[in-house]
């Protein structure tokens, strides 16, 4: 695991301007509630009991949509709905949104509320096609939800978390500086 131990995560939290410290390990493909089915991209428990949770896009073109059909419906009303009020603004309350924006509205309705849970949206910078989706993204949830929400690009992060992690931290440094070459070679 990439950002495993202490000292990666404390400067991944550090770039993220969250405070608190790790609790363990964050844990990919986390899943909150087995009813409802969502795994999240990766999810950072922290000693205050909140979780950072990632959406992570590198390649996609857009954040998935949900079918109309008869079962995305039951599943809106019976398992969504009874936890939109107070934490959707009204426009965005609705099935027809839930289901178009799905992969969003899924991430920010995982959010506990009393935990202080964030929900972290990231992906490249260049994507414009992702681009197109942070008014809504920014928007559409009530506080004490809205000012958890954060959107993070990748390069960002890259070149953040290269100034965060301290110089004796060799092994996190090392994996950074063969990500970026792989993937991100014009970053300096």
């Amino acid at each position: 695991m990439l950002w495993g131990t202490g000292e990666g995560l404390r400067a991944l939290l550090a770039e993220l301007k969250v405070e608190g410290l790790p609790a363990e390990e964050g844990c990919f493909e986390y899943q909150p509630d087995l009813t409802e089915g969502t795994c999240i991209d990766f999810s950072l428990p922290l000693q205050s009991g909140a979780r950072v949770n990632f959406e992570i896009k590198y390649t996609e073109s857009e954040f998935g949509s949900a079918k109309a059909d008869s079962e995305h419906k039951r599943k809106f009303n019976e398992t969504y709905k009874p936890r939109l009020a107070g934490r959707f603004k009204e426009p965005f309350f609705c099935e027809t949104w839930f289901l178009e924006h799905y992969q969003i509205a899924r991430n920010i309705w995982h959010m506990n509320e009393g935990a202080g849970d964030i929900a972290v949206f990231l992906f490249p910078k260049a994507n414009s096609y992702l681009r197109r989706e942070e008014d809504t993204i920014r928007t559409c949830a009530l506080e004490p939800f809205r000012s958890r929400i954060r959107i993070v690009y990748l390069e960002d992060l890259i070149l953040g978390l290269k100034r965060e992690l301290e110089p004796s931290d060799t092994e996190h440094r090392q994996q950074l500086k063969e990500f970026r070459q792989k993937y991100f070679p014009l970053l300096k």
